[in-house]
């Protein structure tokens, strides 16, 4: 379910869509939208569906994570992997720090 939520929050914020957003389209609360994507609950099959087709992507992408990437994004990826085990752990914490600040966060 924590891969559900994670990938529904990601899909949602590439397609540039509020939860709120998102929830109009659906015909549901922006409150389900938050719970599904903290995985505190778990939207049912139709919920299900109609999320994948507001989104514009596959039942799947929701489940197993199959978001696009942008060329940015995957020059990104490919650039850690020759970080060494501290440069990772140093990263890491920025990453984290940057994430506690909100005019950072989309």
């Amino acid at each position: 379910m924590i891969d559900f939520a994670f990938n529904l929050q990601s899909i949602r914020k590439k397609r540039h869509l509020t939860q709120e957003g998102l929830a109009e389209l659906v015909g549901l609360t922006r409150a389900a939208i938050g719970n599904y994507e903290q995985g505190s609950r778990f939207p049912d099959h139709d919920d299900i569906i109609a999320i994948a087709q507001a989104l514009n992507c596959s039942v799947g992408a929701l489940f197993e994570g199959d978001i696009d990437l942008s060329e940015e994004e995957i020059q990104i990826i490919k650039d850690i992997r020759f970080l060494n085990d501290e440069g990772l752990e140093k990263l890491k914490a920025y990453i984290h720090d940057l994430m506690e600040i909100d005019k950072y966060l989309n």
